[in-house]
This record gives C-alpha cells, sequence and structure tokens, in this order.
C-alpha cells in the first residue's frame, strides 16, 4: 500500500467516489476498445467488410481511460515524478514544505489547463465526429473531467500531508 493510501472506511465519502470514478475511467474504456479491437479486425480479415468507426471510437476510449488514469497515479504514486528538489532539501520540515509547494504549482498547472480544455470544449460543442457521428464534446470532456480529478486529488494529498505533520 502507498504511504498515500489509507483505509476506505476512514476516507472522505468524495475521495472514496473519486476512486470509483477512476476505477470506471481505467477499465471500462480499456474493455471497449478491446472488444472493438477485436471486432474490426474479425470484420476486416474474416468477413472482408471493415469497421469505418472503430479508430474514431477507440482513440476516444483511450484519451477517457488516459486521463481517468492521471489522477489514480497521482494517488497511487506511480506516476513519473522528479523528486530530486524535495531530496536535495534537508530535514523534514524542507522537504515537506517543497512537496506542498510542488503539489501548489501543480494544481495550478491544472487549474490553467482546465480552463483552456473547457474553452475548447466550448468550441467543439454541436460538432460531431467524421465517422463514428458521435459529438465530439464525448472525447473533448475527458480533459476537464481528467483535470477536475486530479486536482482533487493533489488536495487529498496536500490534506494527508498536513494531517500527517
Amino acid at each position: 500500500m502507498s504511504e498515500n493510501q489509507k483505509p476506505t472506511e476512514s476516507r472522505f465519502i468524495l475521495w472514496r467516489i473519486l476512486e470509483v470514478l477512476e476505477k470506471i475511467f481505467c477499465i471500462v474504456p480499456v474493455v471497449i476498445m478491446t472488444v472493438i479491437v477485436f471486432a474490426a479486425v474479425v470484420c476486416r480479415y474474416i468477413l472482408r467488410n471493415p469497421i469505418g468507426w472503430s479508430e474514431e471510437i477507440t482513440l476516444m476510449c483511450m484519451t477517457w481511460c488516459v486521463f481517468g488514469a492521471a489522477s489514480y497515479a497521482f494517488y497511487h504514486g506511480i506516476n513519473v515524478g522528479v523528486t530530486f528538489l524535495v531530496d536535495r532539501i534537508g530535514g523534514k520540515h524542507g522537504a515537506a514544505i517543497v512537496q506542498m509547494v510542488i503539489h501548489l504549482a501543480t494544481i495550478v498547472f491544472f487549474l490553467v489547463l482546465l480552463y483552456t480544455s473547457s474553452m475548447t470544449l466550448m468550441n467543439v460543442m454541436g460538432k460531431y465526429s467524421t465517422a463514428a457521428h458521435i459529438p465530439l464534446a464525448v472525447p473533448y470532456s475527458a480533459l476537464p473531467v481528467g483535470c477536475v480529478m486530479c486536482i482533487l486529488r493533489l488536495i487529498e494529498m496536500m490534506l494527508d500531508s498536513l494531517k500527517s505533520r
């Protein structure tokens, strides 16, 4: 278990809901992608009748999976992290302060990304994908949702860090 993980019973309900959402955004798109790619291969090479929209749906599912998995990776510590600065700071308190500043900077980054991705989402409203005729709001909404989930996870990590000090 990661140092950030706590037993489920003692966690705030929002964090438990977020964890369920993260798992859904990680698992469901991968299952859908697998089924669609398998069906596309069968249709193309066995039935000789390719599915034209399979690539679009697969890319949309991959987008949702990536942004759903980002906050899950933050919380469980399986993301790539550069700890050079934290490792160089001597003492427990100095490292904790640097870690807090890093969390705040990451939250600011995700807030800017949330704003810009929301503006992009507004620009694609009412437009549809070429092959599957799915509203482009579906794949484009993955980024704002992922940003909100990451921000919530970072806030939880900061609160956990403050509580443990």
